[in-house]
């Protein structure tokens, strides 16, 4: 639904549901890129679990990995950072985007670590017809966190509901992995957290954060979304540089157009 016809209709709802739609949608929006980056790797996921093609699967999973990360660590970094610019230039309401940014900040490093880190992994239990990781993490850390969440949503109310979501799926950072790899891929476990995800996100976070810090951010509406823009585009860059698979595709990929000028 375009930006415009979604702030028109807010503007006739009560102000609390205004705000946590613009919030929800805001967050929420981060983890689009991913339906389609799952639809096409799990078929051939699957395909090499019934194989047990250890090897290939290691490689896809890599690749896969490592697509999510180009595509979501930059643009998850940008909400985190930049929630109430990015809140304005989508809505155009500058009260709105005063009154949502902070949540929508937190609920979208939420959705970030979510997409981000756990839905490749997510899909490799899925492949190998094994859930139990997934499962037992999210009960154990429901059963642990429900009874804080509560209590903090009494007290701290929506703020206080996303913290604790946030600590929810960190928590599924602390255990997930852990379990799944004791079984399926062991070796490419550290490729995982180091390659895939610890780099990229150190990457994406420094050039977002940086710009938030070291710039000055533009006030007038066209400024600040270029400004966007271009920083949103360097993280984009540097990720893609940082990680094997992109690296080599871009490198390729640039290779064989130059042959074909030739």
């Amino acid at each position: 639904m375009p930006a415009r016809v979604q702030t028109q209709q807010l503007r006739h709802v009560p102000k609390d549901y205004a705000v946590r739609h613009a919030q929800l949608n805001g967050a929420t929006a981060i983890s689009i890129p991913m339906a389609p980056i799952s639809e096409a790797l799990f078929p051939k996921m699957s395909q090499l679990a019934a194989q047990n093609n250890d090897v290939e699967m290691g490689e896809l999973y890599h690749r896969g990995a490592q697509l999510s990360a180009l595509v979501l660590f930059p643009i998850g970094s940008l909400m985190i950072f930049f929630p109430k610019e990015v809140l304005f230039l989508w809505t155009g309401n500058a009260v709105l985007a005063t009154n949502t940014h902070l949540l929508a900040g937190i609920l979208s490093f939420g959705v970030l670590l979510h997409y981000g880190v756990m839905g490749t992994l997510d899909l490799l239990q899925m492949s190998y017809g094994w859930l139990k990781p997934a499962l037992y993490s999210r009960l154990i850390a429901f059963a642990v966190l429900g009874p804080v969440m509560i209590g903090m949503t009494l007290t701290y109310e929506a703020i206080g509901a996303a913290i604790c979501w946030l600590i929810i799926y960190c928590s599924y950072l602390l255990l997930t992995p852990y379990f799944v790899f004791r079984r399926l891929l062991p070796n490419e476990k550290w490729n995982w957290y180091l390659q895939d995800l610890g780099m990229p996100l150190l990457v994406a976070v420094g050039i977002i954060g940086a710009g938030r810090v070291l710039v000055a951010v533009p006030t007038n509406k066209i400024s600040l979304l270029l400004y966007l823009i271009f920083i949103l585009g360097m993280a984009l860059s540097a990720v893609a540089f940082s990680m094997r698979h992109t690296r080599l595709y871009i490198t390729s990929t640039a290779l064989k157009f130059a042959r074909e000028l030739q």
